[in-house]
């Protein structure tokens, strides 16, 4: 079961965070998934504990979310518990909830919700609606209205927080909610004249890997730059996206980790430089001029 912050706090006294008598302590990285971005953010992690704790031991795990090996994880974590469990995604920060009395620091997750719930903390894949609206008006200076599609997945303090980035900003949303999936396709058209670009703002159940056909479809079709929710939609047809350094990432999860092992219990952050990629082919093809500056400025251009 999870730790809520009451048990994460007992955690962190009854665990020897710095090492007894002196020894630096054993930290161990469970890696949900065998992908160049989350071996980056792991090579990152270490780097900077190390240079933070000289001799700490340090070992990695793949679980690659198979039962057995996940199983086998918890039994030798529960035999000699590590002063601290890095995780790098969702599954291996759900694998983590199921020990107990040790302080998490999870890696490559989109949700605070159940973070917070469980006393983990975090850098959290997701820059906040501002942040996001900010990129927008750099690659479309000239876009006002903003068409946002979202379902009930989308929680209800950041479709506020959108509503509230975009005042602030002069833009105008048009705003197209859909129970599901099944209703993206009819609505996507009533956008058409309407809006000058489309926000793919991170729901779960808007944009996924079986709608982005319809929304990269549709905005080519009508020709409305589409914003998507992460790079792979840039690879894919998307104008732009947000982006991130994932060396950085788990760079800035070694600073939170050094935190916990200190005593501390902080909440989970956003990322603390804010990337973008962008998609040439993309641009010539909707005809939308992107600078020099603007291209050299991207994380990744595809």
């Amino acid at each position: 079961m999870g730790m809520s912050r009451r048990r994460f706090l007992t955690a962190l006294a009854g665990l020897p965070l710095l090492g007894a008598g002196g020894d630096a302590p054993r930290i161990v990285t469970w890696v949900g998934q065998d992908l160049p971005d989350y071996q980056e953010s792991r090579r990152g992690f270490e780097a900077r504990l190390r240079q933070g704790l000289p001799g700490a031991a340090l070992s990695a795990q793949r679980l690659s979310g198979d039962a057995r090996r996940t199983e086998k994880a918890l039994t030798a974590l529960s035999q000699a518990p590590p002063a601290l469990l890095h995780t790098l995604g969702t599954t291996a920060l759900e694998a983590a909830l199921r020990a107990d009395r040790i302080p998490i620091v999870a890696g490559m997750v989109l949700d605070t919700a159940p973070l917070v719930d469980a006393g983990v903390t975090s850098v959290v894949l997701r820059y906040s609606p501002g942040v996001q609206l900010d990129l927008l008006m750099a690659v479309l200076p000239r876009a006002r209205t903003v068409g946002l599609v979202y379902s009930p997945s989308l929680p209800t303090e950041l479709l506020a927080q959108a509503r509230a980035s975009a005042a602030m900003r002069d833009l105008t949303l048009e705003e197209r909610p859909v129970s599901g999936p099944h209703d993206i396709p009819t609505v996507l058209p009533s956008l058409t004249n309407r809006a000058d670009v489309l926000w793919g703002l991170a729901d779960p159940t808007v944009y996924t890997a079986t709608t982005s056909r319809t929304f990269l479809m549709y905005s080519f079709r009508s020709r409305i730059p589409l914003m998507g929710p992460s790079p792979p939609w840039v690879s894919a047809g998307a104008l732009f996206s947000p982006a991130w350094d994932h060396k950085d990432l788990g760079e800035q999860s070694a600073e939170l980790a050094l935190r916990v092992l200190a005593g501390e219990a902080p909440p989970p952050e956003p990322p603390r430089r804010s990337h973008f990629a962008l998609n040439q082919q993309t641009a010539r093809q909707l005809k939308i001029d992107l600078s020099a500056a603007l291209r050299k400025e991207a994380h990744r251009v595809y």
